[in-house]
């Protein structure tokens, strides 16, 4: 799923190492254990450090600044397992914490940096939306694209209800009333009866 969230290869990437590094985690604790052996449990520390992963990555809604935040918080949990083993004397395993530390924020610089990529060139501000956004952004015709791609959204998402106050805000944003935003074949489509 994190994958097709986003053609940015460093979205890809950081989807890849962060799957690849809680595949290693689990196959570790389960094959051999990283504390002991695999049936101590101080082991299941390490499903905490994957709950953070998974419960921050749905909270993050798969968004690129938030997934980097979120995996610094999950290596900054598996240290916290480390420290805890140490402190309690289940032994020393800063070794691998480090390396899977070093797995979890490659992944997270590389969200990180998606966040800051721009869309390509070729992809426009309408890419995804539906024809008839794309019909109602267009007819709007103001310098500021983003504004008028942002009305024409909230128009389609809410359908024939809310259209009057959606009317209403775009005359205040557009600076000219909202029929003459829309052309006939829009307005029959959204329910709109206003004279053009």
């Amino acid at each position: 799923m994190g994958t097709r969230r986003s053609g940015n290869r460093s979205y890809r990437a950081g989807v890849a190492v962060a799957v690849a590094t809680g595949f290693s985690l689990v196959w570790s604790n389960l094959a051999v254990g990283i504390i002991g052996n695999e049936a101590n449990p101080a082991n299941w520390m390490f499903a905490g450090v994957l709950a953070v992963a998974v419960i921050g990555s749905v909270i993050a809604r798969f968004r690129a600044r938030g997934m980097g935040m979120v995996l610094v918080a999950t290596a900054i949990s598996q240290a916290l397992v480390a420290v805890i083993a140490l402190i309690t004397n289940l032994g020393n395993i800063w070794y691998l914490t480090a390396a899977w530390m070093l797995l979890w924020l490659s992944s997270a610089a590389l969200f990180l940096r998606a966040s800051k990529q721009r869309p390509t060139p070729n992809s426009s501000p309408s890419s995804g939306l539906s024809a008839r956004t794309q019909s109602m952004a267009a007819l709007c015709k103001k310098p500021d694209e983003s504004r008028a791609f942002s009305y024409a959204r909230r128009l389609e998402s809410c359908g024939t209800e809310g259209i009057a106050t959606l009317e209403a805000a775009a005359a205040k944003s557009f600076g000219k009333p909202a029929h003459t935003l829309l052309a006939g074949p829009m307005r029959e489509g959204i329910g709109h009866n206003a004279p053009a």
